[in-house]
């Protein structure tokens, strides 16, 4: 399995595709998420950014696959077939990935489900809009 990540550069509350950590400087590269490359030579010139480890949070992808077969990362915000939406947070007890209702209520779900009746609408910090109306 591979270990991928997206990044959520704080200061803009916007996620980024993850093209290279440097572990020994801190820092992480940056693109936009629609981009398509297959091999380092296929970036556009200008079309990565830089930061340090302070700037962004890492968003691990969670290895599952929603309904869509769109990939599932940490801080997602997932919606059910009954318009119900949750975020994939970590279990504080178990240290394992799970979803949380966004509302009050709302029936809890297993993560396993994501992949038969979840659809990915984003990271919850680009769509705060969609739980918090007037924003």
């Amino acid at each position: 399995m591979k270990t991928k990540f997206r990044g959520l550069v704080k200061k803009e509350s916007k996620v980024y595709r993850v093209i290279m950590i440097d572990w020994i400087y801190k820092d992480i590269v940056l693109c936009p998420i629609g981009l398509i490359i297959t091999e380092p030579k296929d970036i556009p010139v200008g079309a990565t950014k830089n930061f340090n480890f302070k700037e962004v949070k890492l968003l691990p992808y969670i290895n599952i696959k929603d309904k869509n077969g769109k990939e599932v990362y940490y801080n997602d915000l997932v919606k059910d077939t009954k318009a119900n939406t949750y975020t994939v947070e970590l279990d504080s007890k178990g240290g394992l990935y799970c979803l949380k209702p966004t509302k009050k209520g709302a029936p809890e779900k297993e993560l396993v489900m994501v992949k038969e009746e979840c659809e990915t609408m984003g990271n919850i910090e680009e769509h705060l809009h969609i739980l918090i109306p007037n924003k």
